[in-house]
């Protein structure tokens, strides 16, 4: 069974799953949290009359970094430094991962999947 749907733009949308007690709302809100899923329930005489849902975008440049989080990444990365400023590449196109499919990025990397594994 798939649950949820889309909307005509691709805009994840609750599934309702009927169930012994009742119906279920069920919801993903994404991937890798780009966005903060909002429901909020109109309820009358004890019981959810209503719903409504949206997602909301996570803008990460926005958030302030945990500090003690920040330091860990620099302690650990410090040996590899010089190493992971080293240009291994250079694109003569954009690359771009928009979602988490078909973007010129993930082509890039199954390409190179099937040349190192000759598929």
């Amino acid at each position: 069974m798939i649950l949820g749907g889309h909307t005509h733009d691709g805009v994840p949308v609750p599934s309702v799953v009927k169930n012994p007690g009742g119906a279920t709302v069920v919801t993903n809100a994404g991937s890798h949290g780009k966005f903060l899923a909002v429901i909020d329930f109109d309820v009358k005489q004890g019981r959810v009359a209503d719903y409504r849902y949206h997602l909301l975008p996570v803008f990460s440049e926005l958030l302030p970094a945990d500090p003690a989080m920040q330091a860990t990444i620099a302690r650990v990365r410090a040996p590899f430094e010089s190493r992971l400023q080293e240009p291994i590449a250079e694109s003569q196109q954009l690359l771009y991962r928009r979602g988490n499919f078909n973007g010129s990025w993930d082509q890039l990397i199954v390409d190179a999947l099937m040349q190192v594994k000759s598929a």
